[in-house]
């Protein structure tokens, strides 16, 4: 029995030296791999670098991910894998570690100016893409190509050369490109499942020589917070007064707009018929109709087919490639500030900024502000079309009845000069107008 006791007690102190040992290994590797998260000087400039050099670029959207991969396959040196080997499964599993080894300082760089490598997707929602491709072919290849070109933008652009170097002693496989189309244009089956790849398909084309026939087009940053329909309390510094702007569909099913004002004496529209009034704008039925609601009087002012109509849900897609970025800016509303990233839609008839929250938590920031230049009477008297949301009233459940126009408003009734009758001024206005 001492004999028992004794071997009992020394294979308890060898497994307590093991598990000791195990531990202090797995501490070690932990420290390791997260003292090599810490970004340096040259991964912060390379962050910074938003414009791909020319060694980088393809002729088009299928050369520039053979070029890249011809990149990748040289930097590590055998350990790569082609995409179309590689099971989704086995993808989701190889971002998720490239999560876990990122470097925030770099996501940090990326996130406040909408940069096309900011992180806004997270293993989980990958995860729920999986299930949502099931296990239909054509699904699953499309998927299978976006965590590719999502796995190869982690390794680049969010990992430190430090981390990448420490993977790669653990033998770590690289996937590569699909060096296939990134547009995926046959996905058309789920839409909420084909338009989140088609806007991660977007993200490379900034690698591409030639101008791009799907927009964004450019390096972008560009705005993702925009929504085609929604509805919101606004304030309008240089109008002097607030309502409710909105955007959506009439009960027709057509896009329709309104822009209520508790006091329309500062528009340029409202203010030429009458003034110390409440007055909406409403685009719907095919005009653009002026309404004062305590008057009970309405007028038809100019046809949503000659442009006169409400924002254009692909205005900020920037197909002409007059969409560029300004930076950020702070906007007021009330005693609140926040700092917004700032577009301009430039060369029509001069500025027409637009303002979005920087991207939170994975997600679209919400549209903080648009400003489109505009006057009362001269051009002397500004009177910018600029509302300030009230993000706090932000929604997209716009209902139809919305845009139903008043009993009163007659088809015959029709707005007088001097601001309804001037296509001239219209023209102008068609690139971002419906």
């Amino acid at each position: 029995i001492q004999g028992l006791k004794s071997c009992c007690t020394k294979l308890l102190f060898a497994n307590m030296t093991l598990l000791c040992l195990l531990l202090v290994s797995m501490q070690a590797f932990c420290l390791h791999a997260r003292n090599h998260k810490a970004a340096t000087v040259t991964d912060l400039q390379r962050a910074r670098t938003r414009a791909p050099r020319p060694p980088y670029k393809g002729d088009d959207l299928v050369g520039l991910e053979v070029v890249l991969n011809g990149h990748l396959v040289r930097a590590e040196k055998g350990r790569t894998r082609p995409c179309h080997e590689w099971a989704l499964s086995e993808l989701h599993d190889f971002v998720g570690l490239l999560h876990n080894h990122r470097s925030p300082a770099l996501q940090d760089i990326y996130a406040p100016k909408n940069d096309t490598r900011g992180l806004w997707m997270r293993t989980g929602h990958w995860k729920d893409l999986i299930v949502a491709a099931g296990n239909l072919p054509q699904r699953m290849r499309h998927l299978q190509h976006a965590i590719c070109r999502e796995a190869v933008m982690l390794w680049t652009h969010h990992l430190t050369e430090s981390t990448r170097k420490f993977l790669r002693e653990t033998a770590i496989i690289v996937p590569m490109l699909a060096g296939e189309d990134p547009n995926d244009s046959n996905c058309t089956e789920d839409v909420s499942f084909c338009n989140t790849l088609h806007l991660k398909s977007k993200e490379i084309n900034c690698h591409a020589n030639v101008k791009c026939d799907t927009p964004p087009c450019g390096s972008g940053p560009f705005p993702i917070g925009w929504r085609r329909e929604f509805v919101s309390d606004y304030y309008s510094p240089s109008k002097q007064t607030a309502g409710v702007f909105a955007i959506g569909k009439d009960t027709s099913g057509n896009v329709a707009g309104l822009i209520s004002m508790g006091d329309g004496t500062g528009d340029h529209l409202c203010s030429a018929y009458h003034n110390g009034t409440a007055c909406t704008e409403l685009s719907t039925a095919g005009w653009r109709w002026l309404v004062w609601p305590q008057l009970s009087q309405c007028c038809k002012c100019c046809t949503i087919a000659e442009g006169c109509g409400p924002l254009n849900p692909t205005w900020l897609e920037n197909a002409t490639g007059r969409l560029a970025y300004k930076g950020t800016e702070t906007v007021i509303l009330g005693t609140t500030e926040q700092t917004c990233m700032k577009w301009d839609y430039e060369g029509i008839g001069g500025y027409n900024y637009y303002y979005e929250q920087a991207p939170r938590d994975g997600k679209p920031g919400l549209p903080c502000a648009i400003r489109g230049i505009n006057y009362l009477r001269t051009p002397e008297q500004n009177s910018d079309d600029y509302y300030v949301f009230n993000q706090s009233t932000f929604s997209t459940d716009v209902p139809p009845s919305l845009f139903e126009l008043p009993s009163y408003c007659k088809q015959s009734s029709w707005c007088s000069a001097p601001v309804c009758n001037r296509p001239s001024l219209l023209d102008d206005l068609r690139d971002i107008l419906v």
